[in-house]
């Protein structure tokens, strides 16, 4: 499911997918602790290999910033990224929680964790986690795109038509925005 946008059909309705829009969120770059030049070198070739569709190469690269630089939340969150366009969300899951411990503010860790939870089978789990997404990207849409992904398979289908409904709305506004000229956010 490669491509630009990471998992390009798998991205939220507002084209924030894995691969450079919501997850992203900030989290990437600079954690200002030692060896951070190397793991910052890491971290880009990682985002690199995974914008090009490459997770299987991005993944060896985000382990090795993670190493260099322990507290690199970025790190983590690009690991959350390619294990789960390769297919190992058991493997995310704890990648994304630890981005999530290492910036709170991420709103990319808790849309990978609500993500990997949600294709772990455990939609009833994954609802805070979007919830949590969506506090903290008030503007994204992916966040409310996976609620409703997340309801639906919990057999919460009203539910799930109201955060479509609110990912949906999203999306408009983003692309008038931009439409616009204004900045996203």
């Amino acid at each position: 499911m490669g491509g630009p946008e990471g998992r390009g059909a798998a991205a939220g309705p507002g084209g924030e997918g894995r691969g450079g829009g919501a997850r992203r969120g900030g989290a990437r770059r600079g954690s200002g602790c030692g060896g951070a030049l190397g793991a910052a070198a890491h971290l880009g070739a990682g985002d690199a290999l995974l914008e090009l569709g490459r997770p299987e190469e991005a993944l060896p690269a985000y382990r090795r910033a993670a190493e260099l630089d322990g507290r690199s939340a970025g790190a983590h969150l690009g690991a959350g990224d390619a294990l789960l366009e390769l297919g190992r969300p058991e493997e995310a899951l704890p990648a994304y929680r630890r981005a999530a411990e290492l910036d709170g503010r991420s709103a990319g860790a808790h849309l990978g964790a609500g993500d990997a939870l949600l294709e772990l089978g455990r939609p009833e789990e994954a609802l805070p986690a979007y919830r949590r997404a969506a506090e903290l990207d008030g503007e994204g849409a992916a966040a409310w795109a996976g609620q409703a992904k997340a309801r639906l398979a919990a057999g919460r289908d009203k539910e799930a038509a109201k955060a479509r409904d609110t990912a949906a709305e999203m999306q408009a506004r983003r692309r008038r925005r931009r439409r616009e000229g204004e900045p996203d956010g």
